[in-house]
């Protein structure tokens, strides 16, 4: 049931028309030092490449591991705090030059939050105003901003203190709204953190107010029909178009399968108590829509797209289970038994 993201490259930073700094003149351990914002607005250019090179560092295991245990690494919480969510100017920077910093710093915390180890200082003593900071960044008009904060929330939802906290900030009411969002990616990285939010009994009735089963239900119905819609459209075109067809359509697959994780968690949720209430959660045309759009899924064929494709069969079978209207339960066996069960099954296909 539990869901993180790999370190990736960092965005590309954009050439800026003049250095406003030297190496020499930021601190090498990337520490802001209690700097006032004008004064990380005149370093923001060095500050963008010394940040995009920790964040490329950290996808080596090692070097990751190293920098992640590092007291120094909480000055990107620092950094983050001090730049503003809206695209404002900000003493010498300008607003584009404040979005590349502020993106690769987020791409930096989530790179560096993937390895969970004991001492990792995002993970451990950071967590509370990292939640903070990020929950913001949820509302961030940059799409590939929202995406980083999102990812970021994953790894840190791997902790059960980070997942009360992402909770009680309403982070997760934040993810909710953003399975409506345009944007498969964003709908991907929102599940990703939900996922794990969804596997945690205490956030379970937090999550149960805010209609979370229902909402994740829609948007996975949704990213299949966007994935369907672009299989078919990419069949009647030909070279780029057909390219960008398919490229938008895998994104959609890869958001629908994370979606169909996270309604696994959820309605497995009152699967250990003897009245499996996790059914009910749905209404049954809600149950049927989802039945009739699994179905194809659980079959051994091949789909359209390869991405994550091998895990569709389980999945979907698992989660037609959970959608029977008897909840699981067997004639001549004990009630709860069968729900035991599935529970067990929902931890195995929900951890990656």
């Amino acid at each position: 049931r539990e869901h993180s993201w790999e370190p990736l490259s960092a965005p590309g930073v954009v050439a800026s028309s003049g250095c406003s700094g030297t190496p020499s003149e930021a601190s090498m351990d990337g520490s802001v030092g209690g700097a006032a914002a004008s004064d990380v607005g005149g370093l923001s250019d060095v500050l963008t490449k010394l940040i995009r090179l920790i964040a490329h560092l950290a996808m080596n295991e090692a070097e990751g591991v190293a920098i992640s245990r590092a007291h120094e690494t909480a000055s990107l919480l620092e950094l983050l705090a001090a730049l503003p969510l809206e695209p404002t100017p900000l003493g010498n920077a300008s607003p584009l030059a404040l979005e590349e910093l502020r993106l690769n710093t987020t791409s930096a915390v989530t790179n560096l939050s993937f390895y969970s180890t004991g001492d990792n200082v995002l993970l451990n003593d950071a967590h509370v105003l990292l939640c903070q900071l990020l929950a913001q960044a949820l509302t961030y008009p940059n799409e590939e901003g929202v995406v980083e904060a999102a990812r970021a929330i994953g790894n840190l939802s791997r902790t059960a203190a980070a997942r009360q906290s992402l909770c009680s900030l309403h982070a997760s009411e934040a993810l909710l709204l953003l399975l409506g969002h345009s944007s498969a990616s964003v709908v991907n990285a929102s599940c990703g953190a939900l996922v794990n939010l969804a596997g945690d009994p205490r956030c379970l009735s937090h999550l149960s107010s805010l209609r979370a089963t229902p909402r994740v239900a829609e948007a996975m119905l949704l990213q299949l029909e966007t994935m369907q819609a672009a299989a078919s459209r990419s069949c009647g075109e030909g070279g780029a178009t057909t390219q960008a067809y398919e490229g938008y359509g895998a994104v959609a697959a890869e958001a629908a399968l994370m979606a169909a994780k996270t309604l696994c968690n959820l309605l497995s949720s009152g699967l250990d108590s003897d009245t499996c209430p996790g059914e009910h959660l749905l209404d049954w045309s809600a149950r049927h829509a989802l039945t009739t759009a699994l179905a194809p899924l659980a079959t051994k064929q091949t789909l359209t797209w390869k991405t994550d494709a091998g895990e569709w069969p389980h999945v979907a079978w698992l989660l037609m289970s959970l959608l029977r209207p008897e909840g699981g339960r067997e004639q001549g066996r004990g009630e709860g038994v069968v729900c035991k069960e599935k529970r067990r099954t929902v931890e195995q296909v929900c951890k990656t």
